[in-house]
């Protein structure tokens, strides 16, 4: 136990600070799925970082072209956004879980697990969407089936994370 560290920044300076300086860290969004790694896989993890009290990843941002959604806001939240653009969206969002999981699970972690079950996937893939990657010193932009190399594997690499997800508006 004594080498386990868990980090909750408050800022993006903050965590970008902690990346550099600390590697093989797993990333606590929602939690919804890294529980699963203890609970089911009996698995030890040794670094933490909660990006939970980022504010900066719970924002979104609507233009006429398309809707930035932070990493960090939750599926009950994004849900509410995406009902007057896509209300087929909506319609499955409301089916993800219960409310409480809704309301705890965010979009970013909903992505970054690539779990087959991640109900928004190929939703967001249909629409083109790309995703926003930074680590403690760069930052790119990935359309989003560019992003899903295989089962449970995407193409973050160590200490990145998804800052945000942009999503077209289409008329039709």
């Amino acid at each position: 136990y004594k080498n386990r560290k868990y980090f909750a920044p408050k800022s993006l300076s903050s965590l970008k600070k902690i990346l550099k300086n600390n590697s093989n860290i797993k990333f606590l969004s929602g939690g919804t799925d890294l529980s699963l790694d203890v609970t089911k896989k009996r698995g030890v993890i040794e670094k933490i970082i909660s990006l939970n009290s980022i504010k900066e990843l719970k924002f979104i941002k609507e233009t006429k072209k398309f809707i930035e959604v932070g990493s960090g806001v939750s599926l009950y939240e994004f849900q509410n956004v995406i009902k007057s653009y896509y209300p087929d969206f909506y319609n499955i969002l409301k089916r993800y879980g219960s409310v409480q999981i809704r309301n705890v699970g965010t979009i970013g972690g909903n992505i970054a697990t690539a779990s087959p079950i991640g109900d928004s996937l190929p939703i967001l893939l249909s629409l083109n969407a790309e995703v926003l990657i930074e680590s403690f010193n760069k930052r790119k932009v990935l359309p989003l089936n560019n992003f899903f190399l295989d089962y449970r594997k995407t193409k973050l690499k160590k200490n990145e994370f998804i800052r945000s997800i942009k999503i077209p508006l289409f008329k039709k």
